[in-house]
């Protein structure tokens, strides 16, 4: 029979954390860069910076959230991996709203992504410790 290891789900979102983290640091910085795979050459516009800030202020929040909820032993930590869980329900949901107009070559990773990141989060708060 094969046997496969348990999952430790609070690494899981500890990991999905520090990469929300380092994303929201990208975005606040360099908001063209890293919505340029996402929405294309509107990455460009003022618009599209303010909004990628303001996607990275989100993210950068929950991922610290999360972070510092683990490393207290907070009971609250399964509330902020939900939080970022539903946060990537609405990335995958604006990508399917939007998805016609989005580069060809990437939006099924966009949406690939944040569908396996929102699974992932609620799997993860729904078996911490």
């Amino acid at each position: 029979p094969c046997h496969t290891a348990p999952v430790d789900h609070r690494s899981v979102a500890r990991i999905t954390a520090a990469g929300r983290v380092a994303i929201g640091t990208a975005l606040l910085v360099a908001p063209q860069a890293v919505t340029k795979g996402w929405v294309g050459s509107s990455s460009s516009t003022p618009g599209a910076k303010l909004l990628g800030r303001g996607l990275g202020v989100r993210d950068l929040m929950l991922g610290l959230g999360v972070i510092n909820a683990l490393d207290r032993g907070d009971p609250r930590a399964q509330d902020w991996v939900r939080a970022s869980a539903l946060a990537d329900v609405g990335d995958a949901v604006a990508t399917v709203l939007a998805f016609r107009h989005l580069p060809k070559w990437s939006r099924f990773g966009v949406l690939a992504i944040a569908t396996g990141a929102a699974v992932a989060g609620f799997v993860a708060a729904d078996n911490l410790e």
